[in-house]
């Protein structure tokens, strides 16, 4: 009598279990379709509503192959103008300000009394980054860019798709990997986007010629002020060749459209620095 029960509740249990992976279905059916152009739309709506965001509270981990450091920041951005960064001993003493402009970047070391005038070949010859002012702005801000916008190709050029339940905008075309335009110089780049808020929860960037990938996260988003929706976490992986770098950010005390700023001094007592 005991072993037939158990038969059946075996045959109960197979059926449920049966019944349940039979439900399972594909991304391109919880995800709705959407065309492309609407979806830009949409992700050009999200990009409007900030002028210029204050992170009050950063908390930066940086780890190279050569280097690793762990601080505190203030970041502000205003929109296509300026970002500053103040970063910060674990006392709270500013020890750097950094101002990137769209065609220079200047650092004030207060450690060492000096001023760095430099451009943005400097923070590739420093940190292995690659990038301009507004490559930098987009990835802070969560938006959606081309990174083939100087060569005249938009992400109404990039190809979309459905993968793992969002939305993918790709420079390439997954079945056959050739590029959509000779332009791109074997330079891949795909974005992620939540079908549900229409916000970036991924950056991928892959340079085959210089043997590079970069990947970004965007995680625990929470709400602002203006009832967009904003990442507190950025994580960003990324190699080139042998040579691995990692950047972690944890934001808190986001104000939007603030009068606050960062402000950027120089001191006439500080040495001055060209490169």
């Amino acid at each position: 009598m005991k072993i037939r029960v158990i038969i059946i509740l075996l045959i109960i249990l197979a059926g449920f279990f049966g019944c349940k992976t039979k439900k399972v279905i594909s991304d391109s059916n919880i995800v709705p379709p959407l065309d492309k152009d609407v979806l830009i739309g949409q992700l050009e709506d999200n990009s409007q509503n900030i002028d210029n965001i204050f992170f009050r509270r950063s908390l930066v981990q940086f780890s190279s192959d050569e280097i690793s450091h762990t601080f505190r920041s203030n970041i502000y951005i205003n929109r296509n103008s300026v970002i500053r960064i103040s970063i910060l001993a674990p006392m709270g003493i500013e020890i750097a300000r950094v101002s990137l402009d769209p065609d220079s970047v200047t650092i004030i070391d207060r450690m060492n009394r000096e001023v760095i005038y430099a451009d943005y070949d400097e923070i590739y010859r420093k940190f292995g980054i690659e990038g301009d002012f507004h490559l930098f702005q987009s990835l802070l801000l969560n938006e959606a860019f081309s990174i083939f916008q100087n060569k005249g190709i938009s992400l109404h050029n990039y190809h979309m798709g459905i993968d793992k339940q969002q939305y993918k905008l790709s420079s390439a075309r997954e079945r056959s990997g050739s590029l959509f335009n000779s332009n791109s110089d074997g330079f891949f780049h795909k974005i992620w986007i939540e079908p549900k808020s229409y916000e970036v929860t991924r950056f991928s960037f892959n340079e085959q010629k210089k043997n590079m990938v970069l990947d970004i996260l965007y995680t625990n988003f929470i709400e602002l002020s203006e009832g967009q929706k904003f990442p507190e976490e950025i994580s960003i992986t990324g190699n080139r060749g042998l040579k691995k770098v990692s950047v972690d950010i944890s934001h808190s005390d986001i104000q939007v459209n603030g009068a606050d700023i960062i402000s950027f001094q120089v001191s006439d007592k500080y040495e001055k620095i060209f490169r």
